[in-house]
């Protein structure tokens, strides 16, 4: 089937253009993004589309830039097509945002073409992504760490806002497809040279890793980009069973809390996603996977439990479900209300075998003591005499790294004495030899208490 044909039929069974579209065709001079264009001038007059190009000059290549800008813009003027151009300046803006080259066009070019698709009344913004570029960002977000979102990431049409989306048309074909009917209708494109740099990331696995593997797996690409869209089912799939849960439970978002009766019965692959939902308000940026595995463990942990975020928000373990807080909120209201009384120890007394009360030997206590979170350098004793490091003790007993700053520690300078809800160093444990005995009984109700050192046990 010609590549037209093809490119038509996808659209309509898919369901990703509609006739009358307002389409804003983003435009680099690249084969990719040249072909998309042409493509949609083919069936401009059959489906009644009005097309506008957009192209970005990123102020990074010079000369070479401004050959692409000239060669979009004649391009365009020949089968007239309304251009707009953006100038950016990409590397001033990735030093003030701390980001890659990369990441920061990709920022500013999605903004522009945002604002591009108001001012042109456009509905549908249409870029040039391929089957390749699918493969080499599922195979770039697994190197990074990405979860079943970030291996679906590159999606055929997505909403934007109410009025606009995004459609990415051409990721059923492949670039040298795509090279190839371009050469057969004698259309000219821009090659960039940047692209044969492979130090970065996606040069590097187009060029050097996905060659390699191509070798002894000639479909490679096909393969990952097929298990992307198996992967995208997926991600659908968890996303509307966890509207569904929402839904059943009554809870609307956003919302401040999520209540244990609608987290606790679920999968922790749906609890995750519920989260997502709940924190999307304010955006995910740098929220990591433990971090997510550790918010669909918060149903099992106890009441008062935090989880620091990104961007200084914090999730509570409460009583009765999981509450959406600021760090200093959480920390100034849901700090564990404690007491402290020293007496004389009496031979043969039974030490209290419970959680959230303990005996130390008083007079093992060098300092004052605190209530506070981890801190670098933190440490406790072993039977054998031996420090363990508090990290090396939250790794050993796989506690989520999301939940271990949010841990409360009854501690005399960096030695711990108590990690509250866990265990007692084995220095301040009570023996025979103890003369006096310092107890701590530790409750989580409401209270207004900070992270505070006390002097009492030297008073």
């Amino acid at each position: 089937m010609e590549l037209k044909e093809a490119f038509e039929k996808h659209i309509e069974q898919e369901a990703l253009l509609r006739k009358g579209d307002a389409l804003l065709a983003a435009l680099s001079g690249g084969s990719d993004s040249v072909c998309l264009l042409s493509l949609l001038c083919a069936l401009r007059e059959k489906w009644n589309w009005r097309i506008t190009a957009f192209h970005m000059n990123h102020g990074i290549r010079g000369e070479d830039a401004d050959g692409d800008e000239a060669f979009c813009r004649r391009f365009c003027e020949e089968r007239n097509i309304p251009f707009i151009l953006a100038r950016e300046d990409v590397p001033a803006f990735a030093a003030e945002e701390k980001v890659t080259l990369e990441e920061a066009g990709r920022l500013l070019r999605y903004r522009a073409l945002k604002e591009a698709a108001e001012q042109e009344g456009a509905g549908v913004i249409v870029t040039a992504h391929h089957r390749d570029d699918k493969a080499e960002t599922v195979l770039l977000n697994l190197l990074r760490g990405s979860g079943i979102r970030g291996l679906s990431s590159l999606r055929g049409r997505i909403l934007l806002t109410d009025s606009l989306a995004l459609v990415r048309p051409l990721l059923t074909f492949g670039k040298e497809e795509l090279k190839a009917w371009l050469r057969e209708q004698g259309i000219p494109w821009r090659e960039d040279a940047s692209n044969a740099d492979s130090t970065h990331a996606r040069n590097f696995l187009r060029n050097e890793l996905l060659p390699a593997a191509e070798k002894r797996f000639p479909a490679a690409r096909e393969h990952i980009a097929a298990a992307a869209a198996d992967l995208e089912e997926i991600d659908g799939y968890l996303e509307e069973e966890a509207r569904a849960a929402l839904q059943k439970a009554g809870v609307s978002l956003p919302c401040e809390v999520l209540p244990l009766s609608l987290l606790s019965p679920l999968h922790p692959l749906l609890r995750q996603r519920l989260f997502r939902l709940f924190l999307a308000e304010g955006g995910l940026k740098d929220i990591t996977r433990p971090q997510y595995q550790a918010m669909a463990a918060l149903p099992e942990q106890e009441s008062g439990t935090l989880l620091n975020l990104p961007g200084g928000r914090t999730l509570l373990r409460e009583q009765g479900g999981v509450r959406l807080t600021t760090e200093r909120e959480a920390a100034a209201n849901q700090a564990p209300v404690w007491k402290m009384q020293v007496f004389p120890y009496e031979k043969g007394s039974k030490t209290p075998q419970k959680d959230y009360t303990k005996w130390m030997d008083y007079d093992k206590i060098s300092q004052d003591v605190c209530l506070r979170h981890r801190r670098e350098g933190d440490y406790f004793f072993l039977p054998d005499g031996k420090t363990k490091s508090l990290h090396r003790y939250f790794i050993d007993e796989k506690i989520p790294v999301g939940l271990r700053d949010g841990l409360w520690l009854f501690a005399d300078g960096s030695h711990v004495l108590w990690i509250v809800g866990y265990r007692l160093s084995h220095a301040v444990y009570v023996t025979e030899n103890t003369r006096t005995v310092l107890e701590i009984t530790v409750s989580r109700e409401e209270g207004t208490h900070e992270a505070a050192c006390s002097q009492d046990h030297v008073q």
